[in-house]
């Protein structure tokens, strides 16, 4: 067994500090992984996103206020020159002022369950804001806030601690679970140190974490193009492409 999850004693919820941290990683992702750029990353508008002002769309969700807050205010991922669709292993961010959202939240009865709450979780509670969506295998991100920390559940994963154990409401408290603006900087370390890798173009719209002969070239083509102090990141997504082409001929 792993050493018992993390939390920090003095994390204290806020809605901008939150904001700041989700902002900070998707900035560090455009301007460091090939085929993103700053433009990508975009803001919410001061009100909150235009699509989430109907109170009625998110009351499915039965949050508190300082979720549906928190919601209306995420900053979004949306990459322009490429198809990356995950920000980490099997997990992508959720949208909720796309389409495909509203469409779950409105249908009869709401497709909740599995597509933007977790399966074997236990309870969410309400004060618990949902941030991403990891299918079996990937990462659902519980952004608590009453205690400011965010838990990294993963349906598949043997959690940090035996308790609160699988048949309980709140079983996911026993994942690793960090301060908000904690957790993401260990996320971006997990890029630095090329634990995470991602070849923008092979199709499978994926962040890499295994290890093997082919993830081990990809990342030596990182180190090649100056990775990560000095990265040279168009050169560098040029050569992944050549790679890749040569990989699907072989």
């Amino acid at each position: 067994m792993t050493s018992p999850t993390s939390t920090s004693s003095a994390a204290v919820y806020s809605r901008e500090t939150a904001i700041e941290a989700i902002t900070s990683f998707y900035s560090f992702l455009a301007n460091n992984i090939p085929g993103l750029s700053p433009k990508d990353v975009k803001s919410a508008p001061s009100n909150g996103w235009p699509e989430l002002s109907d109170n009625d769309l998110l009351a499915p969700l039965n949050k508190t206020s300082s979720v549906l807050s928190l919601l209306r205010h995420l900053p979004s991922l949306q990459p322009s020159s490429c198809d990356l669709t995950q920000m980490a292993p099997e997990t992508s961010a959720i949208n909720y002022a796309s389409p495909s959202v509203k469409w779950s939240l409105e249908r009869s009865p709401p497709s909740i369950q599995g597509s933007l709450e977790p399966f074997g979780a236990g309870k969410i509670p309400a004060h618990v804001a949902v941030l991403t969506q990891g299918s079996r295998y990937g990462s659902w991100l519980l952004l608590d806030t009453e205690k400011g920390t965010v838990t990294d559940y993963i349906q598949f994963e043997r959690p940090e601690r035996d308790s609160p154990g699988p048949d309980e409401q709140d079983h996911w408290r026993a994942y690793r679970t960090l301060a908000v603006q904690e957790f993401f900087e260990e996320w971006k370390e997990k890029f630095r140190s090329l634990e995470w890798v991602v070849l923008p173009d092979d199709g499978d719209d994926g962040v890499m974490y295994r290890f093997d002969g082919e993830t081990d070239e990809i990342r030596q083509i990182y180190r090649e193009h100056g990775w990560p102090d000095n990265f040279r990141k168009d050169e560098c997504r040029v050569a992944l492409k050549e790679w890749y082409k040569k990989k699907r001929v072989e």
